[in-house]
């Protein structure tokens, strides 16, 4: 969900932090063309540097747990003045497989996320624009909460 050609240009590295979805995943990724200037981006990807909450703090075991990797689904239009597009994420975490009173379970918590963003340039000035609307990001190192803990 983080798009390089749209992200926020700031004055400090940290790339419009916390509203700027950031995450780095190990990830399988497909980028296909569909015209010259339409693609469309599908992934699944697991955790690495930013891991989801719950009941042992923060890893990246509840998202090992559920078996099903994150899967993200983006399409985008490129041109030169301008870039537009919209995407979603899912993903399906299990906190544990096994209660405190060694009963196995199998709940689960399952969230998504959708953007949408666009770039026009017309020189001299260059407008970005980007909607997040999401459950459950902190692994993509914003601000939100999660249901893990109770």
């Amino acid at each position: 969900m983080f798009v390089t050609d749209v992200f926020p240009g700031t004055v400090s590295f940290n790339t419009g932090s916390p509203f700027q979805p950031f995450t780095r995943n190990p990830q399988l990724r497909l980028t296909q063309k569909l015209s010259k200037d339409i693609s469309t981006i599908i992934a699944i990807y697991s955790e690495r540097d930013f891991q989801d909450y719950g009941p042992a703090g923060q890893s990246s075991v509840y998202l090992r747990n559920s078996v099903i990797p994150g899967l993200h689904l983006q399409f985008q239009y490129k041109s030169d003045k301008l870039i537009f597009g919209a995407g979603g994420d899912y993903k399906s975490l299990t906190p544990r497989i096994v209660t405190t009173k060694n009963i196995v379970t199998d709940e689960k918590v399952n969230s998504f996320a959708v953007e949408g963003y666009t770039k026009i340039n017309i020189e001299p000035v260059t407008i970005k624009l980007e909607g997040v609307w999401g459950k459950n990001l902190a692994n993509m190192f914003m601000l939100g909460d999660t249901q893990l803990n109770q």
